[in-house]
């Protein structure tokens, strides 16, 4: 069962039944839901009685599984057009077979057609503008202004999506609790953090509320997560056991108790040695 938790009026966070979050943004006027989780649940049922009627666009924060899979209840999805080829992989068959294993050993329930189930084509969404000398695109819900920021990182067209009226900004998996930066599309580590942090100094934010956990965080948590991986701690970052084919690592920036997985070799590369 999807539960929906009230974060500001017109700003609901949404987890599926295998913990991963959505955030449901609504002004006067139109309703944007920001991800749409496993497919475990019909986020569709879930977001209706919610939004009153009101215009929705879907807009995936990128290409993962995890964000995507529940597409399959939408006509209409969009996407950053450089992730494109992760959503083609990651609604395909082995992918869905390795969540359909996942949720049972969960005890979470999946649809009958959940492996055959068609998501549609996403499309493209234009981000016309700049920030931060980024691609973006202001959206007007009625009364709520959002900024949607292209921020490549976990992946290179992972969207944020920044609420200007609560100066409160939409992570998706560019930042968690634990990030992870070792999938095969996802940008070296330096980058990410010089990315991360332009944002960071070009917006006023004061909140962050991320995809993999259900509570808002403080603006300076991600700040200074991301700061205290510096070249020399992701340097002496130690072995984890993740994919045998990278060479995967984990650093920890002082006092948070907070994790960053990444692909050690992007960084050596990217740094140089």
């Amino acid at each position: 069962m999807i539960r929906v938790q009230s974060i500001f009026p017109g700003i609901d966070h949404l987890t599926d039944g295998m913990g991963v979050c959505m955030t449901l943004l609504q002004g006067t006027e139109r309703a944007l839901l920001f991800d749409t989780g496993y497919g475990t649940e019909d986020v569709r049922q879930a977001v209706a009685p919610l939004i009153h009627g009101k215009e929705l666009t879907v807009l995936l924060s990128h290409g993962h599984h995890d964000h995507i899979l529940g597409s399959r209840w939408f006509s209409r999805v969009f996407l950053a057009r450089e992730d494109f080829p992760e959503y083609r992989l990651r609604t395909g068959l082995p992918q869905r077979e390795k969540v359909a294993a996942q949720a049972a050993a969960k005890g979470v329930g999946l649809p009958a057609d959940f492996l055959t189930a068609p998501c549609p084509g996403p499309e493209a969404f234009l981000l016309p503008d700049r920030t931060a000398g980024f691609p973006s695109r202001q959206l007007d819900l009625g009364g709520l202004d959002l900024l949607v920021i292209q921020v490549p990182g976990h992946t290179p067209g992972s969207l944020m999506v920044y609420v200007e009226q609560r100066q409160l900004l939409l992570t998706a998996d560019n930042w968690n609790p634990c990030t992870w930066l070792w999938f095969p599309s996802a940008v070296p580590a330096p980058v990410w953090r010089e990315n991360m942090l332009k944002v960071l100094d070009a917006l006023p934010v004061q909140q962050v509320l991320c995809s993999h956990h259900s509570a808002l965080w403080d603006g300076e948590v991600p700040r200074r997560f991301i700061a205290g991986l510096t070249d020399s701690r992701l340097a002496l970052a130690v072995p984890v056991s993740l994919d045998p084919s990278v060479d995967t690592r984990q650093a920890s920036p002082d006092g948070e108790g907070m994790v960053f997985v990444f692909d050690y070799s992007k960084f050596r590369s990217c740094a140089g040695a």
